[in-house]
């Protein structure tokens, strides 16, 4: 009798939980049903959900500037403009600048819903040439903007730049006369004339001038394609310069209102017949040591000689001095002497490697005292040092 009673109370409790857990299920689908029907309207309006998101919104119509030409030393400035688009005050605060040459000045800091702001950039670039880019940031609370870059370029230029501007003149001989062309280029409306030239040594120097005019490679380059005018000076090197390193000055008198006067530097070597620099590495003509173009990771190696001749081989002991860059390597190797025709002779090989991981560098066109250059010690009195131009570039792999 009492197993009876249990198995009735259990059917009876299971229909009632199968009826609830039908009742549960069916309004869960109801209700989701329901949902699925409301718009987003209706369905914030009846969960009583609003969205506010008041925020400031900055509006930059430009950000960059070009002031075209500017003669080096001159100062400028520009005012952007941005305008507030958003609904709260939107705050402007002045960050950092690229250099120390350039300010930023904002007016006002706080805009309101469509207000305007002036923000000015002021540069002073007393010692930039050639392309210039400098600029400055500003921070807003507009959370789409935290940050606004403005920028100004162009170009900074002299009312005369030379070409090349230093002439370097290295490895020549004491008995052969060499001629170089540099050429001025004038940035002043009218036409450049050089009225007048003084330098001290008439004996060894001959300079002649002409007018010129720009080039193919000219119109090529960003900063010579702006020049008005262009005159050529022909500067030769006479026989007879005294062994050593030298260098010279000379003073260019022009029509020129803003530089009336510029001075321009020749130096370099001059060798006797006991020194002499081969290979097909060294170039003669410029005294240039090319060591060609390679790529990131491979690097490459060049050899080039050194050859002491009579009395310079008896008191030759040639010794790697200094080297730019300087992550380039170089190897003097023991001296070999020898001789066929009486005379005594010393030889060396110097070898040079741009590494593998060396830097990327361009050094095809940099000339004068910032350019790579490669500086052996001799061991002698009448020249104790050989300075040599290089020629090179590394490019990314």
């Amino acid at each position: 009798m009492r197993t009876l009673l249990n198995i009735g109370v259990s059917c009876v409790l299971g229909v009632l939980l199968a009826v609830i857990a039908v009742h549960v299920l069916t309004r869960n689908y109801h209700w989701r049903e329901e949902l699925e029907f409301l718009s987003p309207e209706e369905l914030n309006r009846r969960t009583n959900v609003k969205k506010e998101n008041p925020d400031a919104k900055v509006e930059v119509p430009e950000s960059l500037y070009d002031f075209g030409i500017m003669d080096k030393g001159d100062k400028g400035q520009h005012t952007f403009t941005v305008r507030n688009s958003g609904t709260v005050v939107l705050t402007l605060e002045k960050n950092a600048t690229t250099c120390t040459c350039t300010d930023i000045v904002i007016e006002p800091k706080r805009v309101a819903p469509g207000g305007t702001a002036r923000i000015t950039l002021h540069w002073n670039a007393d010692r930039a040439m050639g392309k210039y880019k400098q600029g400055g940031t500003v921070l807003t609370n507009d959370p789409e903007n935290p940050e606004i870059a403005f920028n100004i370029q162009g170009l900074f230029v002299s009312s005369i730049i030379p070409s090349p501007s230093t002439l370097v003149l290295p490895g020549i001989s004491t008995k052969v006369t060499k001629t170089s062309t540099v050429r001025l280029y004038g940035f002043e409306k009218q036409p450049l004339v050089v009225t007048e030239i003084e330098w001290p040594d008439k004996e060894h120097y001959d300079i002649r001038i002409s007018p010129s005019a720009l080039d193919e490679k000219d119109l090529q380059n960003d900063l010579y394609k702006s020049a008005t005018s262009v005159v050529d000076a022909v500067i030769t090197v006479k026989p007879g310069l005294p062994l050593g390193a030298f260098q010279h000055k000379f003073l260019f008198h022009t029509n020129y209102t803003r530089e009336p006067r510029f001075d321009y530097s020749i130096h370099g070597l001059i060798f006797g017949d006991d020194i002499s620099i081969g290979g097909p590495l060294y170039v003669r003509d410029t005294g240039m040591l090319l060591l060609g173009k390679t790529t990131q990771g491979r690097g490459i190696v060049r050899d080039f000689s050194v050859t002491f001749t009579g009395v310079a081989a008896e008191e030759a002991d040639l010794k790697f001095k200094e080297v730019s860059p300087a992550w380039l390597k170089v190897v003097v190797s023991t001296p070999r002497d020898g001789g066929t025709d009486g005379s005594r002779r010393r030889f060396y090989t110097v070898s040079m490697e741009i590494p593998p991981d060396a830097p990327i560098s361009n050094y095809t066109e940099i000339e004068g005292p910032h350019g790579a250059a490669l500086i052996l010690d001799t061991g002698l009195q009448n020249i104790p040092t050989v300075r040599i131009p290089i020629q090179m570039a590394v490019a990314q792999l």
